[in-house]
């Protein structure tokens, strides 16, 4: 199967098989977004862009007849519920009628959900789900997509859904994750999501814009950083790096700011609940999240262990490294 990311800066492209308990990629590839195509996650010039997939995909050599795609959006609506425990066959259609009470328009939505394990402690014929919505204009897109490449559709995934998925029984970096809690944070060059996990399973998420755009265009200013390409592969954000560079400091450090904040949000959000341990590590993926010092510098400030995603045991095959700026398109392979 194909599965692709396309971001507002990078197009990723996996072809891959789901196995038990995880994904065995033969073939990853990415290329650069065409300038203009793609805002936020609804694509905007889908004749060009489905040129650029079907040239991709042929230059690589990928030959797989269907295809996923995996989106994230500030315009994707996430929301906790509790609602009534029964039968699962019918969970949809309470999460819907939920939903739909909970956001104006709600009908041009296409609803989701995952259920969350964390109990309602006041009552116990009650439970949470993580409710997902997302436009139907933007599934419209991707379906018109789908049909250009003369591909056969498998799924149309949200990032948090199927993130889950690759998730749910993995060790992270060689290390078991199953009685830990975690948070996940997905920073690209203009949103951030963030994933809450205890014991491997999603608790909560949620998708902000991030602050990489004002942070860019400072970089862009000094010299040895003349495009974003030079910047991915050169800027150090490690705490030493900048004590060392006074000029790219002061930008740096409002830029890594504003993500630990956001962070610590997170943190303060898993406090009320109430899970079986506190977070014990942040780790990072997405194009900005793998920057060279940014973990270290993370870790720092919010003086917990950080990492970039480099191994997960549910990933076989092709992806020995960058697996970080892949996670998603990946994860879309995955199976429930």
């Amino acid at each position: 199967m194909i599965s692709v990311d396309i971001g507002n800066s990078f197009i990723k492209i996996v072809n891959g098989e789901a196995k038990k308990g995880g994904v065995t990629v033969s073939k990853a590839v990415m290329v650069p977004t065409p300038a203009g195509f793609v805002s936020d996650g609804n694509l905007l010039n889908l004749q060009q862009l489905s040129e650029t997939l079907l040239q991709t995909i042929k230059a690589s050599g990928i030959s797989s007849h269907t295809i996923c795609f995996t989106v994230g959006s500030t315009e994707i609506l996430h929301r906790e519920l509790i609602v009534p425990k029964g039968d699962p066959k019918r969970m949809i259609l309470v999460v819907q009628n939920e939903m739909f009470q909970h956001l104006s328009g709600a009908d041009q939505y296409s609803i989701d959900y995952l259920f969350n394990d964390t109990p309602v402690e006041d009552n116990p014929l009650m439970q949470r789900v993580n409710a997902s919505g997302m436009p139907k204009k933007m599934a419209t897109q991707y379906l018109t997509l789908t049909n250009a490449l003369h591909l056969k559709p498998d799924s149309l995934q949200m990032h948090p859904s199927a993130v889950a998925k690759l998730l749910k029984s993995a060790s992270v970096n060689g290390a078991a994750v199953a009685q830990k809690s975690f948070i996940v944070c997905d920073i690209g060059t203009s949103l951030m999501h963030l994933y809450l996990y205890s014991g491997n399973k999603l608790i909560f998420s949620r998708c902000i814009k991030n602050a990489f755009p004002e942070f860019l265009r400072s970089l862009l200013m000094l010299d040895g950083f003349d495009t974003p390409e030079q910047i991915a592969q050169n800027v150090d954000l490690s705490p030493a790096a900048l004590a060392e560079n006074t000029k790219l400091s002061f930008p740096a450090g409002l830029f890594i700011s504003s993500l630990s904040e956001e962070i610590q949000r997170m943190i303060q959000f898993s406090l009320s609940r109430r899970l079986n341990s506190p977070v014990e590590e942040i780790y990072l993926c997405g194009g900005v999240g793998s920057f060279k010092g940014l973990a270290a510098n993370l870790s720092a400030q919010l003086d917990l262990p950080a990492a970039v995603v480099d191994r997960l045991s549910t990933v076989s095959g092709a992806l020995t490294e960058n697996l970080s700026l892949y996670i998603n398109a990946v994860a879309a392979i995955a199976e429930p």
